[in-house]
């Protein structure tokens, strides 16, 4: 299972007003996400529980706290629109945890993601 691509396919289509990405985009808009694959197990070879990062960039704090949010909502409804997908829980709804790179405030999604090899 390629989570990120569905994780990445499903987040876009939900009509958010901004977009989600792979990596942090050389050119970034104001609002994204970016999406990342932080861990995970395999239970034999069918059962995969990939760890996902979702990163929500906003133009303020309090913008990234309700991308935050908009996000579990979001993933959450993966087990009702993906064929390979049987669960999805939230390991982590919400942490701030600003770009000291880039200097952009971004709050920070953590979702296991239980489904089909």
């Amino acid at each position: 299972m390629d989570a990120k691509s569905i994780a990445i396919r499903h987040l876009n289509s939900r009509g958010r007003g901004y977009t989600t990405y792979r990596k942090v985009p050389a050119q970034a808009p104001e609002r994204f996400r970016v999406v990342m694959r932080v861990g995970g197990s395999r239970s034999g070879l069918v059962v995969e529980r990939p760890m996902l990062s979702v990163y929500c960039y906003g133009k303020t704090d309090r913008d990234c706290e309700l991308m935050a949010e908009e996000t579990c909502e979001d993933l959450e409804s993966l087990i009702f629109e993906e064929d390979n997908v049987f669960a999805v829980n939230i390991v982590t709804a919400d942490v701030e945890d600003d770009d000291l790179e880039r200097g952009l405030p971004r709050h920070q999604v953590v979702v296991e993601i239980t489904g089909n090899n």
